[in-house]
């Protein structure tokens, strides 16, 4: 299950009960995608950055979500035409904003030993090849080239 976020902006006209009706909507159709509906942030009322729709404000909601790729699309589409929505963003955040490794503790607390090894001869080699590719007469040719 990915971690999602839905940012709806509403048109800021609409009376509490409109606001909590379409919360209530967006919740229901994260439900009936397979997803499961997380905490939800009314952050009210604010200033659009840009008039949208001759608005300039709106009405700001963030759902979080937890689902499967393709689980917000009924809720992105319903969003795209309802008419109170002025804006939305269906957004999947990142692994590490959750907090969550992407590889199991154990494997990040002790690295094996034959990895240790394998980085210690990988440098090694690195450094040989860089200083074996460097021509010896690059200094004389570059003086040659000036006429000196």
């Amino acid at each position: 299950m990915r971690p999602y976020e839905v940012m709806i902006i509403l048109d800021p006209a609409l009376e509490d009960a409109a606001v909590q009706a379409q919360v209530d909507r967006s919740t229901e159709l994260i439900r009936s995608g397979g997803a499961e509906p997380g905490r939800v942030d009314r952050w009210g009322k604010r200033r659009l950055a840009y008039e949208i729709d001759h608005h300039r404000e709106g009405t700001y909601l963030l759902v979080e979500a937890r689902g499967e790729p393709g689980s917000l699309d009924v809720l992105d589409r319903a969003l795209h035409l309802a008419d109170e929505v002025l804006r939305h963003k269906v957004v999947r955040l990142p692994d590490h904003a959750t907090k969550r490794p992407s590889r199991p503790p154990a494997e990040i607390a002790a690295p094996a030993a034959s990895d240790t090894a394998t980085a210690e001869v990988a440098s090694d080699t690195a450094a040989d090849a860089a200083s074996a590719t460097v021509p010896e007469t690059v200094g004389e040719s570059a003086t040659s080239a000036n006429g000196a």
